[in-house]
């Protein structure tokens, strides 16, 4: 609803903890994009410009990667006709999994692009990489675009045991990707979703 009011916020992430037992530590947690995956060697100015343009990533587990074609980060503003095509990768460590693909468009579920292991099982994957495509998204307006990766159904007790976070299902979603379709900028659209 904000985003779709022009006030362009960012979704951020945490897991904090209130007691030494039970809290699960650890269950969401936000990504940003490094020039290094060297410790030693992240720049935390790079870091902090990244998280301000809103290059993000939130998870309890998947490792979502989105893009457009021509590079946009999660955050970004890109260009594009009528259509616009945007890279989607997941991977998960072997104790988690996924079966479902949403693309959101202008916060709405779009029903074209809900892929899933059930109508889409050859994109799906059992390895680490459990799904790699690039899909084209038709557009008529200004939109901001989220991709969410999800375990229907799955949860994350092998890696989190007795955890109350046990129960929460596999899940990554990014930041939005802004696309302009007519060259004035993003314009809202001023959907409040029904409420």
């Amino acid at each position: 609803q904000m985003l779709n009011q022009g006030r362009k916020v960012w979704g951020i992430a945490v897991s904090d903890a209130h007691t030494v037992f039970g809290n699960g530590v650890g269950g969401w947690r936000t990504y940003i994009p490094s020039s290094t995956d060297e410790p030693q060697n992240i720049d935390w100015e790079e870091i902090s410009r990244r998280a301000k343009a809103g290059q993000m990533m939130l998870t309890t587990g998947p490792f979502l990667e989105v893009e457009t074609e021509d590079g946009t980060l999660p955050g970004g503003l890109a260009r594009a006709n009528d259509s616009i095509k945007v890279k989607v990768r997941v991977q998960c460590s072997s104790w988690i999994d996924i079966n479902r693909v949403q693309v959101l468009l202008n916060g709405r579920q779009s029903s074209q692009h809900n892929y899933t292991r059930k109508t889409h099982p050859k994109w799906f994957n059992d390895g680490v990489i459990k799904f790699d495509q690039e899909l084209s998204i038709q557009l008529s307006q200004d939109t901001h675009i989220i991709v969410i990766a999800y375990g229907e159904n799955l949860d994350l007790k092998i890696g989190f045991g007795s955890s109350g976070q046990a129960d929460n299902k596999p899940c990554a979603y990014h930041n939005p990707i802004f696309v302009d379709t007519n060259g004035d900028g993003f314009v809202p659209n001023g959907d409040t979703l029904g409420f």
